[in-house]
């Protein structure tokens, strides 16, 4: 029997994201307490740029209720995605919801990917002191795991902090790590250019 779990992974990686929501929706009419397939249909959706439609399921999915921090990660996530859907003189109170849920979320777990988007969000917001504090922060307590996202949040954290020649090498050593995984490119390229522009 196929695991409709590792079916939406694998085209999310190929960057079938509306082919993998669907898949993650069609699974849930059986297995509707999964959190991971509620997760990935919501995530996978959100990926695709339909915010609204992924804030509705969000919701609509209960994983509002979840205690899991990737879950809340995701809802932190959505509001980011919310904001830069607002005209830029809108985007205040969003961005900085947004980072107070990613800071609160990386107090929490020490995980640096939170630590960093909040970081990111603190440096878009207009807030380049604070945004680099936090950045150092995130880097003095990451670990190399040897996967892509590791080498992906050192490159942003040590972008947000203007140590560019760093985050250069680091970007190269993500992009050797990432293999066919499209969709992680995508992220991160959509994040970190949105703070070299913000840094000028």
């Amino acid at each position: 029997m196929s695991d409709p779990l590792a079916e939406v992974l694998a085209m999310e990686a190929e960057g079938l994201l509306f082919s993998a929501h669907d898949r993650a929706m069609a699974a849930l009419a059986e297995r509707p307490d999964d959190v991971a397939l509620r997760y990935r249909a919501t995530l996978t959706i959100a990926r695709a740029g339909a915010t609204g439609m992924a804030l509705d399921l969000f919701h609509r999915l209960h994983l509002d209720a979840e205690a899991d921090p990737e879950v809340a990660a995701l809802g932190a996530r959505l509001i980011k995605d919310r904001a830069f859907e607002r005209p830029a003189a809108e985007r205040g109170p969003l961005l900085a919801e947004a980072a107070r849920r990613y800071q609160d979320l990386w107090q929490r777990s020490g995980e640096g990917w939170h630590g960093v988007n909040a970081a990111g969000l603190r440096l878009i917001a207009g807030e380049p002191g604070p945004a680099a504090e936090i950045a150092e922060q995130v880097l003095s307590g990451l670990r190399d795991s040897g996967d892509y996202w590791s080498a992906a949040t050192r490159a942003e954290a040590l972008l947000v902090a203007g140590r560019i020649s760093e985050a250069h090498r680091a970007l190269e050593e993500a992009e050797q790590r990432a293999g066919s995984d499209l969709s992680a490119r995508a992220t991160t390229r959509r994040q970190m250019r949105r703070e070299a522009a913000a840094l000028g």
